[in-house]
């Protein structure tokens, strides 16, 4: 009875979740910004991908903060009103609330996915372990054809190093000036990197590796480029136990259990490309079920020329109002001049106030 009294009497001092939400795995965390902002951080620390429906305490944000990019987003808002939260294992995103006036990535609509299959496939370096450490060794190798998957039936067991695959892409529709491709590379033993006609253009270090990048005018050239770790190479040679104990420290053989849980290498797909294209955001406020009227001045808070066609079309309609007003208020004017001799002022008024 004594401790239910005492759980009572603290009830009221509980800390309360900061943020509502059905799924367990998410943790959050509120931070209060010095300038009266806050940021809230939220982490997927489940095992598997999640898609999560979030309620805050200030209602639905206006910035999300993509942290891999450092770009700012607008939020997926569901129509009940709550923050849509599509997140990896492991991985974190951040909302921001603010009333200041921030510019935010442009949003796009895809114009076509397509899945790669025909790729060629060279090993370009190998990381080698001698008697003098560990070196990194280019190699000049031949293209050849190549499906997804694994590459240690082709490469051997004890390769480390990294691997080209290789695509030559025709656009199925002619791309327009800020048109971009987003690449998902499906699953990758252990990290990628993207190149456009031998330029880099993204990284895709973690799940769900995934890549953004302009899209360039007409065919080009993919190039993937996937790297597995050392484990392979250190699990397989035989110079490490000739090196001094006390060189190679006592933990040397436990880490090499570690290391074999890590043997794999390759490009497993499905691999995709999409283009997209840029919209207007009002234009997307329409067919994403949110309420335009409130959407649009948030964008003309954020950044009006992100809508100067929808800005201007709005100037128009002004215009021509206060052309209609006035030409009524003429027309009036002729035909009831007693009625403007003493109201000229109100009639004035009344004209600019239809702008």
């Amino acid at each position: 009875a004594d401790v239910a009294e005492k759980l009572n009497r603290l009830a009221p001092f509980a800390p309360r979740p900061v943020i509502q939400c059905g799924n367990a795995a998410l943790r959050a965390r509120r931070i209060a910004l010095e300038n009266g902002d806050r940021l809230y951080f939220i982490v997927n620390e489940g095992g598997s991908s999640c898609v999560s429906r979030v309620r805050f305490d200030e209602g639905a944000p206006d910035d999300q903060l993509a942290l891999e990019e450092g770009e700012i987003h607008r939020p997926e808002i569901a129509e009940s009103g709550e923050t849509v939260v599509r997140l990896e294992s492991g991985q974190a995103c951040a909302f921001l609330f603010t009333n200041a006036a921030l510019e935010t990535a442009p949003e796009y609509r895809d114009i076509y996915t397509r899945t790669l299959h025909d790729f060629t496939f060279a090993p370009v370096s190998a990381y080698k372990i001698d008697d003098m450490g560990i070196r990194r060794d280019e190699i000049d190798a031949p293209f050849e054809p190549a499906a997804l998957g694994g590459w240690r039936g082709r490469l051997g067991e004890a390769f480390s190093g990294e691997v080209h695959y290789r695509a030559r892409i025709e656009p199925e529709t002619p791309v327009q000036p800020g048109d971009v491709y987003r690449l998902s590379l499906g699953r990758v033993a252990y990290s990628a990197r993207v190149l456009v006609n031998g330029a880099e253009a993204a990284l895709a270090a973690m799940p769900p590796f995934e890549a953004t990048f302009p899209a360039p005018q007409g065919a080009f050239e993919l190039t993937i480029e996937v790297a597995n770790t050392p484990a392979n190479e250190i699990v397989h040679t035989d110079v490490i136990d000739r090196w001094p104990k006390d060189e190679i420290g006592v933990y040397h053989e436990k880490t090499l259990l570690f290391e074999r849980e890590s043997l794999d290498g390759g490009l497993y797909g499905p691999v995709t490309l999409t283009l997209a294209r840029a919209v207007c955001r009002n234009d997307r406020c329409a067919w994403n079920g949110t309420r335009i009227s409130e959407i649009s001045c948030a964008f003309v808070k954020k950044k009006p020329s992100s809508c100067a066609q929808t800005r201007e079309s709005r100037s128009h309609d002004c215009r021509e109002r206060r052309r209609r007003a006035k030409s009524c208020a003429e027309t009036k004017r002729r035909e009831w001049p007693c009625a403007y001799k003493a109201g000229d002022g109100f009639a004035e008024a009344a004209i600019a106030s239809q702008g």
